[in-house]
């Protein structure tokens, strides 16, 4: 049965339960679903440009395969621990870009094939510099036509949680090599 048909029968079935009662929390679930979707349409799209290589770089579609999940669980995985069930679309999107930066910024240099992004770069990156120096986000955040101020809210309020969380759950240090952004 497909999303639609579902939803229609649900809120059938509830309406001859208690007629003239709004089922809100089935509102509250298609608003999650359709962004979801769409959120998810749009990673698989822009993930295929970004990380054509996948996040090691070698042609192992194996790996590719592995790193397209990894991916999309991080979003998951900010989105419920930065936005909850309330986030909406544009939100999602913006949170999406993060994730995309975050990625980008920790991939080898072995797997920088994106002609998308690193090919259209005008100055080298250090590998695994997070945050991208502001040349390089200048370009990515211009590539997914995000604002740069909803970006900053959450790359300033969340993204270093999300870090937190990443580094405890996987027990890794606290070093991280930084952008040295001379590049304003």
């Amino acid at each position: 049965i497909n999303m639609k048909d579902f939803f229609y029968h649900v809120e059938e079935q509830f309406s001859r339960v208690r007629p003239r009662e709004k089922l809100v929390e089935l509102v509250e679930l298609k608003h999650a679903y359709v962004c979801g979707t769409v959120i998810y349409a749009k990673y698989k799209q822009k993930y295929a440009s970004l990380f054509p290589d996948g996040f090691v770089g070698n042609g192992d579609e194996e790996l590719s395969e592995l790193s397209f999940k990894l991916g999309w669980n991080l979003f998951i995985l900010a989105k419920a621990m930065l936005l909850g069930a309330r986030g909406n679309l544009i939100s999602s999107y913006h949170l999406l870009v993060c994730i995309f930066h975050f990625l980008l910024a920790h991939l080898p240099e072995e797997a920088q094939t994106s002609a998308d992004f690193w090919a259209k770069l005008d100055k080298a990156v250090p590998p695994r510099c997070y945050p991208l120096p502001t040349h390089a986000q200048t370009e990515l955040f211009s590539l997914l036509n995000a604002s740069v101020d909803e970006v900053a809210k959450h790359e300033k309020a969340g993204i270093p949680t999300l870090i937190d969380e990443l580094r405890s759950t996987l027990k890794l240090s606290a070093s991280t090599a930084r952008a040295e952004d001379g590049d304003g």
